[in-house]
């Protein structure tokens, strides 16, 4: 069916009005006429009645005008989404990361989204997930890809990818014979953490919350890998992404312990400002994200909440 010849049976149904529908839309009036004849002959119903005060539509047109009133939004919205898309020529898209995300997802990710749309600039800082959603807040940055929900009311959350964080030990630590019992065994030993802030951490003192515990003994390092490597050489414990030490359990370097009491699953977020309006390159990488990686809930649950 012809969007145009629909879009005159809405003005016509609008004004009530061949003669008022044939000069808003520049046509003559038979020309109206015509189109709302073959209109009719498309649903074989008579869309319009004749009344002493003009034209009514027919129960049969009311019911086309709501489908018509969809088409013709639709249709509108598509428009001017596309046009948005045309119109992005050098906008830059600013991203902040946490350094799991930047790592382990962001590289594919900026790989296929630049195939996609080569003409958005794209400038990136990694920091903790409780920095970037500072950034975001104050407006330096237009998008955060983190690893915790935070609390900041003016930011909108979206979840794109799940995880499960694990518990990781050296070849040789003692745990790996002896396994803790229960959460109060494991607060006593050194945790080799990154800071505060960051969403591993944040996700681990939660954990902890549950059980009124805290870790009595903690070292802070700025650097996953860093992490990794001390606990390879048997110095502490750590709770790191799965992604992050792949390489190591395949190499048999690192070891990990699944303790029921200790299981941390998480979310992934893209994170942007809800008092901000989103600019054409956000909402094209919002809606490329959306697309290309789904939420797993068979392993996060609520790890959201």
């Amino acid at each position: 069916m012809n969007l145009e010849r629909l879009k005159i049976f809405q003005k016509v149904a609008e004004l009530r009005s061949f003669t008022g529908a044939a000069e808003s839309l520049y046509m003559t009036q038979p020309s109206i006429s015509k189109h709302i004849k073959a209109l009719e002959e498309f649903y074989h119903t008579a869309l319009f009645v004749r009344t002493g005060h003009g034209i009514n539509l027919t129960p049969a047109g009311d019911k086309l005008l709501v489908y018509v009133n969809e088409i013709v939004n639709l249709s509108e919205e598509a428009q001017n989404a596309l046009q948005e898309l045309r119109e992005i020529t050098s906008e830059t898209l600013h991203i902040g990361t946490s350094m799991t995300v930047g790592v382990y997802f962001l590289p594919d990710m900026l790989s296929s989204f630049k195939k996609e749309f080569p003409n958005i600039n794209v400038s990136v800082i990694v920091k903790n997930s409780e920095m970037v959603s500072g950034e975001i807040a104050a407006g330096k940055v237009d998008l955060g890809l983190v690893g915790a929900l935070m609390s900041n009311p003016p930011l909108i959350y979206l979840p794109f990818c799940a995880e499960r964080l694990k518990l990781i030990v050296g070849c040789n630590h003692p745990w790996l014979q002896n396994p803790p019992q229960g959460p109060g065994d494991i607060t006593k030993q050194l945790f080799l953490l990154r800071e505060k802030g960051s969403g591993m951490r944040h996700m681990l003192e939660k954990k902890l919350e549950e059980y009124n515990l805290n870790l009595e003994t903690v070292m802070e390092l700025s650097n996953t890998e860093m992490i990794i490597r001390l606990v390879e050489t048997g110095m502490g414990v750590s709770i790191v992404s799965e992604y992050a030490v792949a390489r190591e359990l395949k190499l048999g370097t690192i070891r990990t312990l699944d303790l029921p009491f200790m299981e941390i699953k998480r979310f992934f977020y893209m994170v942007y400002s809800r008092e901000i309006p989103p600019s054409p390159a956000l909402k094209a990488f919002v809606h490329f994200i959306e697309k290309g990686y789904t939420v797993n809930p068979e392993i996060c649950g609520d790890a959201g909440s």
